[in-house]
């Protein structure tokens, strides 16, 4: 079976490093090419690709929103390439719509990485409702949320295929901590919150002087942000990082990790923290990954009440020992070799259907 991979490009997310493990572990199943839309940013996940055994293109799309000789090239490739499916993420969707209604023998597949809301705005939905209507698209969604999205949105019923993680790598020590550190992993973009995180954490690092926030990401507003730090004096208790090839170690040292987004699809980052035993605090009904006060916390987005967690489980770290492992066990049911093997189910009955 034929698969070609297709997504925007290999900056640092959740879909990049999805896609990534995907191919990862289907490579020795499946023939398959990824196709990168943009060019090579030379990313901590560009330089993954450039190790991994498979065959793949930068497209090298110079304009963001449509680029016509990309396009040209990518149809080209994929005429022959002859793939039984293409499988788009992210808004490499709109290069497969100009082609694949022409092309009858190539099924496709597009993963919803985000609500449905904000996976397609505007006059997108325009032109993608009746593909989705009319089974041209088969979508996946990556969470209970984003499945009732696009019931909500487009009055269709998704794949529903989790994401997943490598719980080898991921997983919960019961060690003891060097330090209290708060981690954080996403781009600084406005959904993360990094400004509510970061006024919050201030309060708390006043009062507390030897605990710390970790920040792992990049993204537009970094600048900003640490020009923020700066402003709440907490400089010398937030370390900024662009990007981390062992995530898994700075969540083996860290105590709490915050997800304070506006709305998520399903991050990969907390499924990563829930498998590595941290205690972790999002928005509440963020993720129906989290029960509160059983497997981690929930605040509303309000003045002081990350604060407040922070304090409590500062005070409290010894007595949560349950919680972090519930976290644990919570995560044992989204492995990435699972995921895989949906995906590839996925794939074998929309190629015979």
């Amino acid at each position: 079976m034929k698969i070609a991979m297709v997504i925007t490009s290999l900056e640092v997310g959740g879909a990049e490093k999805l896609v990534l493990n995907l191919v990862r572990e289907l490579k020795s199943k499946v023939e398959i090419r990824l196709f990168v839309i943009r060019k090579n940013y030379q990313t901590i996940y560009d330089r993954e690709l450039a190790e991994m055994d498979i065959w793949y293109c930068y497209l090298n799309a110079g304009n963001r929103l449509f680029s016509v000789k990309a396009y040209k090239k990518l149809k080209n490739m994929l005429e022959k390439f002859k793939p039984d499916i293409i499988h788009t993420h992210l808004k490499a969707a709109d290069y497969i719509y100009f082609y694949r209604p022409h092309k009858k023998n190539s099924k496709w597949i597009h993963t919803v990485h985000t609500l449905a809301d904000f996976d397609a705005r505007n006059l997108r939905r325009f032109f993608y409702r009746p593909l989705y209507k009319r089974r041209t698209i088969i979508p996946v969604p990556v969470s209970e949320e984003v499945e009732e999205s696009l019931l909500r949105l487009y009055g269709i019923q998704g794949r529903l295929i989790p994401n997943g993680v490598n719980l080898e790598k991921f997983r919960y020590l019961p060690q003891k901590k060097n330090s209290f550190q708060v981690l954080h992993v996403g781009r600084f973009v406005p959904l993360k919150n990094h400004r509510y995180l970061l006024k919050e954490f201030a309060k708390f690092a006043n009062k507390k002087k030897d605990v710390k926030l970790i920040l792992i990401g990049s993204g537009p507003l970094k600048k900003k942000m640490k020009r923020f730090a700066r402003k709440l004096e907490i400089v010398k208790q937030v370390e900024f990082i662009d990007h981390a090839e062992n995530v898994e170690e700075y969540m083996r040292e860290a105590c709490v990790f915050v997800l304070p987004s506006r709305y998520e699809g399903m991050s990969l980052a907390l499924l990563e923290a829930l498998a590595s035993g941290l205690l972790v605090i999002t928005r509440r009904d963020l993720s129906s990954l989290i029960e509160s006060e059983v497997n981690g916390f929930e605040i509303d987005i309000e003045k002081n009440a990350l604060y407040y967690e922070l304090e409590n489980i500062y005070q409290n770290y010894d007595n949560l020992e349950i919680i972090r492992k519930n976290a644990s066990k919570s995560a044992r049911a989204f492995s990435l070799k699972l995921t895989a093997e949906r995906y590839l189910l996925l794939y074998q009955e929309t190629a015979n259907a």
